[in-house]
């Protein structure tokens, strides 16, 4: 199964407990894939973890919410990856 995660916000906290799942998972053969914002990138690529952008208005205007799940309606499938939040 592939998993893409959305972590709630753009905190790397939140990204960490992503990586954490991430790795169960992988080790029991699934794909899996984090969504970060452009700030946090850099965070990932360096731990060498695969990720995808997506734009947050958080980066815009720096407050708390909405975070980049909000470009999800509702749970469901994207190409092929399980979105979770």
């Amino acid at each position: 199964m592939r998993f893409l995660f959305v972590p709630g916000n753009n905190s790397l906290s939140h990204a960490a407990k992503c990586l954490a799942v991430r790795g169960r998972l992988i080790s029991r053969g699934h794909d899996c894939l984090i969504a970060t914002t452009k700030g946090n990138a850099p965070f990932l690529k360096d731990l060498g973890f695969e990720y995808v952008i997506l734009p947050d208005i958080q980066e815009a205007n720096g407050a708390g919410f909405p975070s980049i799940s909000c470009h999800f309606q509702r749970y469901g499938t994207v190409n092929g990856w399980l979105i979770t939040a």
